[in-house]
């Protein structure tokens, strides 16, 4: 694997991670209600953590292409900021 490939992997797979877990606090954020219900009938706090936990499996089919989209997004604004695509085509390497 060449070393730019590498470095636009590296970059676009932090993104997602950051965006994924941006948009899974979100979500959890909107769903809120049920943590607070589930705790306020007196459940212990490892409970809690294991009830938002167990709920990554259900979000995560809804965050991960929203979270794909915002990085493949997020790592064309910087590549283009950085006129790094301008430098790949004047050296001869085709975008396709």
């Amino acid at each position: 694997m060449k070393i730019l490939s590498r470095y636009f992997i590296l970059r676009f797979l932090s993104y997602v991670g950051l965006a994924t877990l941006a948009f899974f606090g979100l979500v959890l954020a909107t769903r809120f209600h049920e943590v607070a219900r589930f705790a306020a009938l007196g459940a212990p706090l490892d409970q809690i953590a294991l009830l938002l936990l167990l709920q990554f499996p259900y979000v995560f089919p809804f965050v991960l292409p929203v979270a794909t989209l915002l990085a493949s997004f997020l790592l064309m604004r910087q590549a283009s900021e950085g006129f790094e695509i301008v430098t790949l085509r004047a050296s001869g390497l085709s975008l396709f």
